[in-house]
């Protein structure tokens, strides 16, 4: 085998390997895993805002509550006033401030029914977005099996290209390999073709007839290269 076909087998090994690499990155695993992922940490969110809000929620109706018991004792300690009372203005007076704390109860008791609801609504919630959250952990525990399989194939495959590649390596020469390395560099299509007709198959466009003969006629030692692209050329 001659150089130049060595170079040729490592330039395909290259190209496979940057291949599988670039499949490794976009595998279809990858951003249905994220999806899950994200999915999963919004229903997070939303437990944890419920959670915060139903702490809050069980305050508030403690302090209602705490409110609501003084109240009574106002009004208890107000009504036993009441009774004690003679002068009519000042029966008057305390009946309007018995009036005003029986209205301010009121509203307690109304806004602790309105808290009521919204703890046994935020409640409901977090139940059913647990048992969302323990569906979407699963699905993103199988999701996340099937990417690291995807990937562990592909890896094998890169791990095999690269012992094919430190193959090709041993046999071909320290020079040539720095100067195929040097034209990978510059050269996107690849640093060695086949010559398919007269098309060179790393720039895609032909050779005329005088190049190609004139590469034909070249020494042994000297690789033919594309006139229009650079790549060494396998005729």
């Amino acid at each position: 085998m001659s150089v130049l076909t060595d170079l040729l087998s490592l330039q395909k090994t290259d190209t496979a390997i940057s291949q599988a690499r670039h499949r490794l990155a976009h595998l279809p695993q990858i951003e249905a895993h994220q999806q899950a992922l994200a999915s999963l940490t919004t229903v997070r969110n939303q437990i944890e805002v419920a959670a915060r809000r139903h702490v809050q929620a069980v305050a508030d109706i403690a302090q209602l509550e705490a409110e609501s018991h003084q109240l009574d004792v106002d009004l208890e300690r107000l009504q036993k006033q009441l009774r004690t009372i003679v002068a009519i203005r000042e029966f008057e007076a305390l009946q309007h401030e018995i009036a005003n704390l029986q209205t301010t109860r009121s509203s307690l008791d109304d806004k602790e029914l309105d808290l009521l609801e919204l703890v046994d609504a935020l409640a409901s919630e977090m139940e059913s977005n647990g048992k969302r959250e323990q569906t979407e952990t699963t699905y993103v525990t199988e999701l996340r099996g099937e990417l690291e399989a995807a990937q562990q194939v592909i890896r094998n495959e890169i791990k095999e290209l690269g012992e094919r590649r430190s193959a090709i390596t041993l046999v071909v020469p320290e020079r040539n390999l720095l100067d195929y390395e040097s034209k990978r560099k510059h050269i996107s299509g690849g640093a060695v073709a086949e010559l398919h007709g007269p098309t060179c198959q790393s720039c895609h466009l032909d050779i005329s007839k005088g190049e190609l003969d004139a590469m034909k006629k070249l020494p042994a030692d000297e690789f033919p290269e594309c006139p229009n692209c650079g790549c060494y050329l396998v005729i």
